[in-house]
């Protein structure tokens, strides 16, 4: 996925020389020169190793640089997730939520503190972020994508889809379809 990302992510910036684009694993990957700022959009949650990912992010900051990211809050607070999973257990049984990387590994706020801190970053703050998320122009849009994801047999999948449809409605604007949503947005400098 990365790759196609950052051909248009070059073809956007072709104008800036200095600006350059790196495909790596951030778990590992040892940057030539030291950066001054790590940004993150929803990813860092999503190592396999918490502690040895930050640790090596910390490892490629200059001395005084930061760190600065979102992760997902709590799942309960986030009907982008809630929403489909309860449409999708209302006719099937879900298995139970992952221990390792998903969405929400980074959620409690302790656990970031404390995963930062082990890493060597300090002054570690944390503002929670609650707003409404748009997640399809239209409810069949909506539905259309998740629909994609399940692997299920057709009248299951059916089933699932007219239960999400419906619960859904309430949530459609002229401009999309927008689910209530909570992230931490968080710093840290080492």
């Amino acid at each position: 996925m990365s790759g196609p990302l950052l051909a248009v992510a070059r073809s956007l910036a072709a104008e800036w020389p200095a600006v350059a684009f790196v495909e790596a694993d951030a778990q590992t990957y040892r940057a030539p020169d030291p950066f001054d700022v790590v940004l993150s959009r929803n990813g860092l949650m999503l190592f396999d190793d918490l502690d040895a990912a930050f640790a090596n992010l910390a490892a490629n900051l200059r001395p005084g640089g930061r760190i600065v990211f979102s992760t997902w809050a709590e799942a309960e607070s986030n009907a982008w997730a809630t929403i489909p999973n309860a449409a999708v257990a209302a006719h099937v049984r879900l298995p139970a939520a992952p221990e390792g990387p998903c969405a929400f590994a980074l959620a409690d706020p302790a656990r970031v503190q404390a995963v930062l801190r082990r890493a060597g970053f300090g002054s570690v703050t944390l503002r929670r972020v609650d707003t409404d998320l748009w997640v399809a122009s239209d409810v069949s849009d909506a539905v259309a994508f998740v629909a994609r994801s399940l692997p299920l047999p057709a009248d299951v999948k059916r089933r699932i889809v007219a239960t999400l449809r419906v619960t859904l409605v309430p949530y459609a604007r002229p401009d999309g379809v927008w689910l209530p949503s909570a992230a931490w947005l968080v710093s840290a400098t080492l």
